[in-house]
């Protein structure tokens, strides 16, 4: 099976929100595997996957992207900032290495 025809597969079958399928087109977008490569729609399909429980989506973010997931949990006193056409933006404490920090959520 060529590159494209397993990319395009990957697409279809991707919008029945299978977790490592999600995984699988972030990877193709990173490496331009059937697609030309388009870092941010990588890292929205490995984030896709991450919050699906995929545990190699949340290992792409943390490894390309050098970032991690924090559980909601960790916030302290969230609160509305703004409201846009399809976000809605959040202050938050966080507590990071004994400080606490204010943060922007999305």
């Amino acid at each position: 099976m060529q590159n494209y025809q397993l990319f395009n597969l990957y697409q279809k079958s991707a919008e029945l929100g299978n977790a490592n399928v999600l995984f699988n087109l972030g990877h193709c977008y990173q490496h331009g595997i059937g697609i030309e490569k388009d870092e941010n729609k990588a890292f929205k399909y490995y984030l896709e996957s991450a919050e699906l429980g995929n545990d190699k989506g949340l290992c792409a973010i943390k490894t390309n992207y050098n970032l991690s997931l924090i559980a909601y949990e960790e916030f302290k006193d969230v609160e509305v900032i703004g409201k846009g056409g399809f976000s809605t933006i959040y202050k938050a404490r966080w507590k990071y290495q004994h400080r606490w920090l204010y943060v922007a959520l999305k």
